[in-house]
């Protein structure tokens, strides 16, 4: 497990390394910068992920920056390897690529060009998989329930209705085809759009359709980013910022809480440390498999699972809020922002290790209560 974990945490402090790159490289000076990596590392969802879950998408995230930085270096044949191998690791970086193609080239037989060959790679690294039967069966059962997933929120129209998602990436599109930069516009505003799509674009597709908690986390290096960028008000953007992360780990909980029970500490340090308080069967109890009488812990769960869409519609607004104040604006020396973020930033770390210490403190009082 260790092992397994140190891996990941090499590619989440390199990730931090390039965050910090990039920031320097979009003209943020070196302390904001250094500000910038530190919010992305101590972000709540960052340490959840790596530290809990133990997922990979830290790879991806890795890569998907390191093509970021070429795009803003104007190195393109760079900026498409990079990508191009990011998607191979996790599908989501195509859900970024493509904006930041059509934000820059306008020549749509160009951008289809570069979309197909990056489907043609995907198509080759997938063939050995396909050549076996069983795996080729388990994997497009996996991305048609993907793909499911993706197109189920929908919104009714006259006597039909339309993808959610759709929607909100064609906009989103059609937005990035039709800007175009002017001449007289200043390399930091050019990076500034630049930064504001690529964290658009996770937006637009976390807030679309229901994902698994762990994918929040490729969302999270281009807030940091933003957070620190030279024209927006860093203090509300930490705010709403921190209230949307916060919100969305307390929804995870209450959707997920069966994650978070003494029965998953079992033979971990924590367990061999301090004991295990009486076990539960909550996940039988969540999915209603068992036949056990009402009691005070089952009425508490099919509460909190209630609880889950009041801060869902948190995230909703906090996230969106977000959105709305890195708003790419006119730009001048006059409305440049530069203030300390120290006491914000701590603020916002007590925030987080409070809303990530949640488990142990139940499981704590689990043990006292048993």
């Amino acid at each position: 497990m260790f092992y397994g974990k140190s891996i990941l945490l090499i590619a989440f402090i390199f990730s931090s390394v390039l965050i910090y790159k990039i920031c320097r490289v979009i003209n943020i000076n070196s302390q904001k910068s250094r500000w910038g990596a530190y919010i992305y590392f101590t972000s709540a969802m960052s340490i959840s992920v790596i530290g809990n879950v133990g997922q990979c998408d830290i790879f991806c995230i890795c890569l998907t920056l390191l093509g970021l930085l070429a795009y803003i270096k104007n190195e393109n044949k760079k900026f498409l390897f990079w990508f191009i191998v990011a998607a191979q690791f996790k599908q989501f970086a195509v859900f970024i690529f493509i904006p930041l193609l059509l934000l820059r080239d306008k020549n749509l037989l160009k951008i289809a060009g570069k979309i197909f060959l990056l489907g043609v790679v995907t198509l080759l690294c997938n063939l050995p998989i396909m050549l076996v039967s069983g795996a080729a069966k388990s994997r497009a059962g996996f991305t048609l329930g993907m793909a499911g997933k993706l197109l189920a929120n929908k919104l009714p129209f006259f006597h039909g209705n339309v993808r959610v998602f759709l929607v909100m990436f064609g906009a989103l599109c059609v937005y990035c085809w039709l800007h175009e930069y002017k001449d007289s516009q200043d390399r930091d505003s050019i990076n500034h759009h630049i930064i504001f799509t690529a964290m658009l674009s996770f937006i637009v597709f976390f807030t679309s359709f229901s994902s698994y908690p762990y994918w929040f986390m490729h969302m999270i290096p281009y807030l940091a980013i933003m957070s620190v960028c030279n024209y927006i008000d860093s203090r509300k953007f930490l705010l709403f910022e921190t209230l949307a992360i916060a919100a969305l780990i307390f929804s995870n909980y209450c959707i997920y809480f069966w994650c978070y029970t003494p029965n998953n500490a079992i033979n971990m340090l924590l367990h061999k440390l301090t004991g295990s308080p009486a076990l539960i069967n909550v996940e039988a109890i969540a999915r209603q498999r068992t036949n056990i009488k009402s009691t005070k812990i089952i009425d508490f769960i099919v509460k909190l699972f209630k609880t889950h869409a009041i801060f869902n519609s948190i995230y909703f607004v906090c996230i969106w809020t977000c959105a709305w104040l890195a708003l790419p604006r006119k730009t001048s020396n006059s409305n440049y922002i530069n203030y300390s973020l120290r006491s914000y930033v701590m603020l916002r770390l007590l925030v987080n290790v409070l809303a990530c210490s949640c488990p142990f403190i139940l499981y704590f009082l689990a043990i006292i209560r048993s």
